[in-house]
């Protein structure tokens, strides 16, 4: 399989990645904007996000991919993987 990840996009000043880093200070509010950009995209086949920033948006989460199958389109894919956290508990 050939993947890629992590793209940087420069166009006339506006930077455009595929990516999102979520630290301690970032809001529910930050996660659930950048999620909704992301879903909208149509370069954008494949989401990976962990279980503890998911539970953050699970609403807008779920609304997507009940939208998905209702749809019969399941892009992008949502992949759910467990938080280092819930992992050593």
């Amino acid at each position: 399989m050939l993947t890629g990840i992590g793209s940087i996009q420069h166009d006339a000043g506006t930077v455009t990645t595929n990516y999102f880093v979520v630290d301690e200070k970032t809001t529910s509010n930050q996660i659930e904007a950048q999620f909704k950009l992301m879903v909208e995209r149509k370069d954008i086949f494949l989401l990976l996000i962990n279980s503890q920033i998911a539970n953050c948006i699970r609403e807008s989460l779920e609304k997507v991919k009940q939208a998905n199958e209702q749809n019969s389109t399941f892009l992008p894919v949502i992949v759910e993987l467990p938080s280092a956290n819930a992992l050593s508990k």
